[in-house]
């Protein structure tokens, strides 16, 4: 806090902007709902000021999106912008100073984590129940925001499932294959692809699929969507009562070994260990490459790409799935989450109306307002679905808003968007991917072990995968590499998390 005060010191006057963030004139009275969105009559609007991060031009003061957002909501409700690249820094000092606004946007990272457990934020788990657009959403949501069990603020949502396998529909029926299930279907497919001539130009030149050099890092790579979806737990999974990472499991080996074998019998390219992603887009681009594992979202602007040079390409998605059915590796679910500063919502009762106004935000009319902007101005109703009539002005007037206000609608209350097949088709597979969602348990855990050497020893996995995929080592080898690991201290970090997660549990 020392330090935080001698900040405040030094950029107090380049900042003042920010006093306005702070206020507070909770002297006016609340006409916005207590709970649920039900309207209680008062002599003026409930005050509300957000802080949020400034990703683009700011709007304009009194613009229409925060004129309409007041009108229906019936609070007096503003937004004030900083710059991303100052954000973190002002935020520092605006809660030295006790400076806050009634709602901030932050990141769910250590910074803010320690700030939660410290009480400068309201806890709002246990009323959330009370607001029925935000509580109809996944709990996955709000369990990966939580600290200790405990939820302080409401995510930004994002979509929690996007998997999927975006293919060339025409290759695989000219091959006469179906989209693979099993790990030795993968290889069949891929194999076929690679050398069975698929684009018919009479050359071994094309790929089933290629991987890149962060094929295993983080919940959308490549590696931990195919071990999800046969069965492995989602980068981290409990274990007889202990959570375990998920390269402990044999089904996550059983990848790396399909990996193993194309690589060995050069069914994948050779330099997926140093290239961009960039390089399997341009291969897809060119119309050599078969299937691209996922976000079934990308499945659109892939049918644009490839039809440019292979006119009559066709282009499919659907969700992955193992033997077992369907299973779609859950990520975060937000963008980080709003908070609600105790020093500026000085009672519970404000608190409420803070919900209220952002269960409020989920009602049709202001999903369909954040999700496209201004009926008329940014979008037309074409037969019930909104079509874009300005796109660059939307950008601008209207993201700003729909980033920074809960985003994506989870529960689906905005009119739905005139869209193609193939994009409906994407977003149907995100929706129903909710249902077959798998969990990371560790993603609301904390180990000051892996705080200081999560990074070390991420790379002591990563290239043990790279060795093991390549043949420097065998499957001995690739235990050796996991001792190390526990040995440079994951071992340390299972008890920290293990710990942790039975705490929460109890």
């Amino acid at each position: 806090m020392k330090k935080l005060t001698v900040l405040l010191c030094t950029v107090l006057t380049a900042s003042s902007v920010l006093t306005a963030c702070g206020s507070n004139d909770n002297s006016t009275v609340n006409n916005a709902p207590n709970s649920g969105g039900n309207n209680a009559k008062s002599d003026k609007p409930f005050h509300i000021t957000m802080v949020a991060e400034q990703s683009t031009q700011i709007p304009k003061e009194d613009n229409e999106i925060e004129m309409k957002l007041q009108e229906y909501t019936g609070v007096d409700f503003s937004m004030q912008w900083i710059p991303g690249s100052a954000y973190d820094d002002k935020i520092n000092v605006m809660i030295a100073s006790q400076d806050l606004p009634e709602i901030m946007t932050i990141k769910y990272s250590p910074n803010y984590i320690s700030y939660m457990k410290e009480g400068l934020f309201w806890e709002v788990g246990p009323l959330i129940k009370d607001y029925p657009n935000l509580a109809e959403v996944s709990p996955l949501h709000y369990e990966n925001v939580s600290v200790d069990g405990k939820v302080y603020g409401v995510p930004l949502f994002r979509s929690l499932a996007r998997s999927g396998v975006t293919f060339r529909k025409d290759w695989l029926e000219k091959l006469n294959l179906e989209l693979p299930v099993t790990l030795d279907d993968w290889y069949n497919v891929v194999k076929a692809m690679g050398e069975g001539d698929p684009d018919g130009n009479g050359k071994k030149d094309s790929y089933g699929i290629m991987l890149d050099k962060i094929f295993a890092d983080g919940p959308s790579s490549v590696v931990n969507l195919l071990a999800v979806s046969q069965g492995a737990p989602n980068q981290w999974g409990v274990e007889d009562g202990k959570v375990v990472p998920s390269f402990y499991s044999q089904t996550y080996f059983d990848v790396l070994t399909l990996f193993r074998k194309l690589y060995s019998e050069n069914l994948i390219n050779q330099d997926f260990a140093v290239i961009d992603d960039s390089s399997a887009g341009t291969t897809w681009d060119a119309g050599k490459l078969g299937i691209k594992v996922g976000t079934a979202g990308i499945a659109v602007a892939l049918q644009g790409t490839v039809a440019k040079t292979v006119p009559t390409a066709v282009v499919d998605v659907e969700p992955l799935q193992g033997a077992d059915g369907k299973r779609a590796p859950a990520e975060l679910g937000n963008n980080g989450l709003l908070v609600f500063p105790k020093s500026s919502v000085k009672t519970e009762e404000d608190l409420k109306k803070i919900l209220a106004f952002l269960n409020k935000l989920l009602d049709e009319p202001m999903a369909t307002l954040l999700q496209y902007g201004i009926e008329g101005k940014h979008w037309k109703n074409t037969d019930g679905n909104a079509t874009v009539i300005d796109e660059d002005l939307f950008r601008l007037e209207g993201k700003p808003y729909r980033d920074r206000l809960l985003a994506i609608n989870p529960g689906g209350k905005s009119i739905p968007k005139d869209m193609s097949d193939l994009e409906r088709k994407t977003l149907d597979i995100t929706v129903d991917n909710l249902n077959y969602a798998v969990g990371n348990p560790a993603v609301s855990l904390s180990s000051e072990t892996y705080s200081q050497k999560g990074a070390e020893l991420n790379i002591i996995m990563l290239d043990a995968q790279v060795k093991y995929i390549m043949g420097n080592i065998d499957e001995e080898g690739w235990k050796k590499e996991i001792a190390n690991w526990e040995k440079a201290g994951g071992l340390k970090i299972i008890e920290e998390y293990t710990e942790q997660y039975n705490l929460i549990k109890e």
